[in-house]
């Protein structure tokens, strides 16, 4: 998006006050505004503006700026292209042409400040707009009769066109104390092979050495090759384990108890990695909003928070797929640069919830088990296993997987149903396992959501562990129960869980003296563990300041004896707030814990703490705390933070002291970066997400002659990075997930660097493949704005033309304003057929304006002007 530097009200009450000249005002509101010498402004100024429509540039258009209108000089241009883009319905075109003739009210008391509400939007019955002066654009609101929807969602995504590179991320761990010391480090990397191929993997080592010994250990988990075959299908080689199969990547199987070990052959089934979630969702209403900037809107159902979103400008949809069934009314509260603007009211009504497609899914696989490190599942053998999915109906969902693992087979069968009625969600879900040697497991969960959330979950294994051997499976020898319920009373939060461990008896193995010598020896006594607890917890703040508070009653049963008691816990907070422009933000907090017990009797303890961050082109943060507890335990612990664009990096000083122990140190930390090459380049980029992962290669043209600084802001994946003119940095982006790159101009406090960016600034959303990168090239260059007034012979240079600032023109006072993309050291005037030569060697810089004063200027012959001007058309002519 093209920005002029703006001819504003600041820049002429700047000229105003320091040229001379500048002697009367007018008596009007408008013409108060207005610096002598300034007055032709009251009869309106021809600009080139840029009009925005939902918060994205249809380009720039001329119109003639008065102090209370603005009138677009070609409306027919603007209208055409509303047209190209999709935006105007064809019945309407007459009707905005005729509005947009006008003059229209500039509104400018609508633009939005720092926390100012209800701004930044016009309603209006035909067509509205607001004029910012300062940035030199028009956002354009016209009535969503007259506007074409959104495109319809695509039933699946498009991959972004880019080319194959290795993109890797990697994080390192360490930790080191007295005695001992460990440092490990796990990678993840996908290689581009060409359009839906690619390799992927990932590893982890570890290095632990004590006084007495060090080991080391690198372990490859998955290496595979992957081929997507359209849209539905895809096929994988390699060396593989379930983790893909549990998402979209591998059809969503939501196997809990069947044993799939990891294995080296081959899979092919169905994929929902392409499938654009928002437009296979339930059966739900639509919810609509008019949005004119980016926002977040949060979704209320009563006082109940059921999300929050962040849509782009322009006529959106909700994403309902994450909403409980049910009918209900909506309230949204939209929010711009976290600021309440406005809260709307919307009916809605949803079916069950469904389960993540409504088509047949299916997967099969075949190989060679990897060994572990267990003696009973030696690698080499044969496996194999497939799988379905399929709808009964649109609640009913079941599933059903077979795994043959060497001369052992293995079965689980699923149901899922769910179900919306009034205001409430009922979620059922069983299984069962069976298998050779009477290998059996079950597992139940109910979950209810009706204003009071309710959960309860079971589960039973029944493994080869119950006869004293180590299978395949993962089962072992026991029965779990846990139930929930919590709810919000009077502004606290309620809560209630239980849980219920049960181990049966299992054959231990003994070893005689002879190798063939192996009894079991049956313990007769089932191994329980019970826990219970209530808890109430609520939060306040005020201002800067929090207080959060929780207590609750608890009772545990364990094979060591039975125990009960009541905690409570309080929490003070100063939270700092900075201003929208602020960068730093302090945080202090102080808690303490009270807890009694049957077997510990009384424990207390107290925590200090304090944060200091600083957001800018590396987000820095530092801490130091302090703890402690009534028998005269204590830690202290400083540490600090950096996030940038080569990744994060954090450490942790900390040292405690125990009674009667010695003092103990330590250092931890870690380091998170993402490395991406294309062969013939190579980039370290910010931190990674662990997964298979795609990459945006940003790079920023131009070129600055005089400043240095951040020229654009860059926001991706919640990040914000900063980059200057002539740079590049690389991004990695999660694959097979729709993201987005925000790229805008940097307007940092104190940056003396104003940029002006063209073709590739804006938003724009990816959909991008592990193994690929995408490039956007930003053009972008610096527009230098110079105020003053120009002086020949004691008197004004009175209507000279600027040669080399465009031909901008000085009034009758021999004022001017003028842009260039340089920093004009001189300035040649061309007056009256004399040519003048101004020395701008006394310029200083205020507010981002070059301030020239009174400039005083010398004829000079047309062979003193520069080779260029002299070949320019009106200096030809006034020869």
């Amino acid at each position: 998006m093209k920005r002029y530097f703006p001819r504003s009200l600041l820049a002429l009450a700047i000229t105003g006050v320091l040229v001379a000249g500048a002697l009367s005002a007018h008596q009007s509101h408008a013409q108060s505004q207005v610096p002598a010498g300034f007055e032709e402004l009251l009869l309106g100024q021809k600009e080139k503006v840029d009009v925005l429509l939902f918060g994205q540039s249809l380009g720039l258009f001329d119109a003639e700026v008065k102090p209370d209108t603005v009138q677009f000089i070609h409306p027919e241009q603007l209208i055409r292209r509303l047209i190209a883009n999709k935006r105007l319905k064809p019945a309407f075109q007459s009707a905005l042409t005729t509005t947009l003739a006008v003059p229209l009210k500039r509104n400018g008391h609508l633009i939005c400040g720092a926390a100012q509400p209800a701004c930044g939007s016009v309603k209006s019955e035909s067509v509205a707009i607001i004029f910012d002066d300062s940035r030199q654009t028009i956002e354009l609101f016209i009535t969503s009769d007259w506007l074409l929807a959104g495109e319809t969602a695509q039933k699946y995504y498009q991959a972004d066109e880019g080319h194959n590179a290795l993109i890797h991320s990697q994080l390192i761990n360490w930790s080191l104390s007295d005695g001992y010391s460990n440092i490990s480090a796990r990678g993840t990397g996908a290689l581009g092979l060409g359009n839906s191929r690619y390799l992927a993997g990932n590893w982890d080592s570890v290095l632990a050495r004590t006084n007495q010994q060090t080991h080391f250990q690198t372990q490859m988990q998955d290496l595979y090759l992957r081929q997507d075959l359209g849209k539905n299908h895809y096929l994988q080689a390699g060396r593989m384990d379930q983790t893909a199969l549990s998402g979209p990547l591998g059809g969503n199987f939501d196997f809990s108890l069947l044993p799939m070990p990891l294995f080296i052959g081959a899979r092919a089934g169905t994929t929902q990695a392409w499938r654009n979630t928002q437009s296979t969702g339930e059966s739900a209403t639509l919810v609509t909003l008019l949005l004119n900037r980016d926002a977040r809107v949060d979704i209320y159902r009563g006082n109940q928070l059921l999300g929050s979103q962040y849509l782009t400008a322009g006529m959106q949809t909700l994403n309902t797929s994450a909403l409980p069934g049910g009918s209900y009314p909506l309230q949204l509260r939209i929010y711009e640069n976290d600021t309440l603007v406005r809260t709307e009211q919307a009916a809605f009504s949803k079916s069950a919830g469904g389960f993540g497609g409504d088509k047949t899914e299916w997967f099969m696989q075949a190989g060679q088990l990897v060994a572990s490190r267990t003696p009973d599942m030696q690698g080499g053998k044969q496996s194999w296993q497939s799988g379905v999915r399929t709808p009964l109906s649109r609640t009913t969902m079941l599933s059903s997987g077979v795994s043959s693992l060497g001369d052992s087979y293995f079965n689980e069968t699923r149901l899922d149903w769910q179900t919306a009625f009034r205001s409430s969600t009922l979620g059922v879900s069983t299984a069962w396992l069976t298998g050779k040697g009477g290998v059996r497991g079950n597992a139940q969960q109910i979950t209810l959501n009706n204003g009071v959330s309710w959960s309860l979950y079971r589960q039973q294994q029944r493994g080869s562990t119950c006869r004293g051997q180590q299978g395949y499976e993962a089962s072992g020898c026991s029965d779990t129960l846990s139930a929930s319920v919590s709810t919000q009373l009077a502004g606290w939060t309620a809560s209630l869980g239980h849980t219920r461990s049960k181990q049966l008896p299992t054959p231990q193995p003994i070893q005689h003296n002879l190798p063939w010598q192996l009894t079991y020896d049956v313990n007769p006594k089932s191994s329980v563990q019970q826990t219970s607890q209530l808890g109430l917890a609520r939060s306040k703040i005020w201002g800067n300041l929090s207080a959060s508070g929780r207590v609750g009653l608890f009772h545990s049963r364990q094979q060591e004896g039975n125990d009960r008691g009541a905690f409570i816990s309080v929490s003070l907070g100063n939270i700092a707030r900075p201003s929208a422009s602020a960068a730093r933000n302090r945080v202090t907090n102080m808690q303490t814990d009270y807890r009694v017990s049957q077997c510990n009797g009384a424990q207390q303890s107290w925590s200090l703490s304090h944060l200091e961050s600083t957001q800018g082109d590396v987000f820095r943060e530092a801490s130091i705390g302090i703890s402690g507890n009534q028998q005269g335990d204590m830690s202290a612990q400083s540490g600090g933070r950096l996030d940038g664009r080569y990744g994060n990096l954090n450490a942790t000083l900390s040292r405690s002291q125990l009674r009667q122990q010695p003092p103990q140190q330590s250092l931890t930390g870690g380091y998170d970066s993402t490395l991406i090459t294309t062969g013939s380049e190579f980039w370290l980029g910010t931190a990674g997400n662990g997964m298979p992962s795609g990459a945006a290669l940003v790079r920023v043209a131009g070129s600055s002659d005089a400043l240095s600084g951040p020229a654009v802001e860059i926001t991706s994946a919640g990040r914000s990075v900063t980059l200057g003119l002539g740079e590049t940095i690389a991004l990695p982006l999660a694959g097979w997930q729709e993201s987005s790159t925000d790229i805008q101009e940097a307007n940092q406090a104190g940056n003396p660097l104003f940029a002006s960016l063209g073709q590739g600034a804006g938003q724009k959303p990816y959909f991008v493949l592990p193994g690929r990168v995408v490039t956007r090239e930003v053009s972008a260059g610096v527009v230098y704005t110079l105020v003053g007034r120009a002086i020949h012979n004691g008197g004004p240079l009175s209507n000279g033309l600027a040669l080399n600032a465009d031909n901008t023109r000085f009034d009758e006072q021999g004022s001017f304003m003028l842009d260039s993309p340089t920093l004009l050291k001189t300035l040649y005037v061309l007056r009256q057929q004399q040519f003048y030569s101004c020395s701008l060697s006394q310029t200083q810089k205020r507010a981002g304006i070059y301030i020239a004063g009174e400039i005083a200027c010398q004829k000079v012959e047309l062979a003193a002007l520069p080779v260029p001007l002299q070949q320019h058309q009106l200096v030809k002519n006034s020869q």
